[in-house]
């Protein structure tokens, strides 16, 4: 069986607006062999918005071929019954998920994104009184940092680990490297693990959690890869660009 592929977005694709690791020659080939793939991102920017922006850098990939964290943890939502949520992220992000938001008496807390809304020390509070009420707590990732212009900015996942320090407890991650953000994505492909090639700059996020999910992991050296990432997995195989891949596919 032809394998299939689930492809990180920054620092694999993407270094900002710029296509890297020759991502316009591997999604030329990608279209031209029909090969079936899943852009899968810790962003929660829409399924649409991340295919305008990778539309900007000369990247023509369907939106169906998107997957974020959101789609995962709606569908936890609807496992569970949820009804109301009180929602960190922007309204471009809220939107996305299938309960309203509450700020009262939410049924959980999603965390979906602190650096776009600048969320103050009252806001913070107010998430951790409702960790004391006994709320739920998910996130949609667990990166504490992302690279942006070559800089690392704080990400959700640095918030995250000051509530649970604070908490003393562990908050549920739907994004990568979680089994539930994978299994989510292998539904789509409609395939089972091993018939699936996860390539990403990330060891732990991208890589080992492919791993830990029945994939097979492919590191690439770019974005937040550093020298000697590839000895934390061992046994991994790492990559110079995307279209090095196509010699994984058989």
């Amino acid at each position: 069986m032809k394998k299939k592929l689930l492809i990180d977005l920054d620092g694999t694709i993407l270094d900002g607006t710029l296509p890297i690791n020759q991502s316009r020659e591997f999604f030329e080939k990608a279209e031209e062999l029909e090969m079936e793939f899943l852009v899968m991102t810790n962003s929660v920017k829409s399924p649409l918005q991340i295919k305008r922006r990778l539309s900007i850098a000369g990247l023509a990939v369907p939106m169906p071929s998107i997957i974020n964290p959101i789609i995962a943890i709606n569908s936890y939502l609807k496992r569970k019954g949820i009804r109301s949520a009180y929602i960190v992220g922007s309204e471009q992000e809220a939107v996305q998920v299938c309960v309203p938001h509450n700020e009262r008496l939410p049924e959980i807390v999603l965390l979906l994104d602190f650096e776009k809304e600048n969320l103050s020390y009252s806001d913070l509070q107010d998430i951790f009184l409702f960790q004391q009420q006994g709320v739920p707590v998910i996130t949609a990732s667990a990166s504490p940092f992302y690279l942006s212009g070559g800089r690392k900015q704080l990400d959700t996942g640095a918030f995250v680990r000051l509530l649970e320090a604070a908490g003393n407890c562990e908050i549920d991650v739907f994004g990568k490297p979680s089994l539930s953000y994978y299994n989510e994505a292998l539904d789509i492909l409609d395939c089972p693990p091993e018939d699936v090639i996860v390539i990403g700059d990330d060891w732990r996020t991208d890589v080992q959690g492919a791993e830990n999910a029945g994939c097979r992991g492919l590191l690439i050296r770019s974005g937040k890869y550093c020298r000697g990432d590839e000895e934390k997995v061992p046994g991994i195989d790492v990559i110079d660009s995307l279209t090095e891949v196509l010699r994984f596919m058989e």
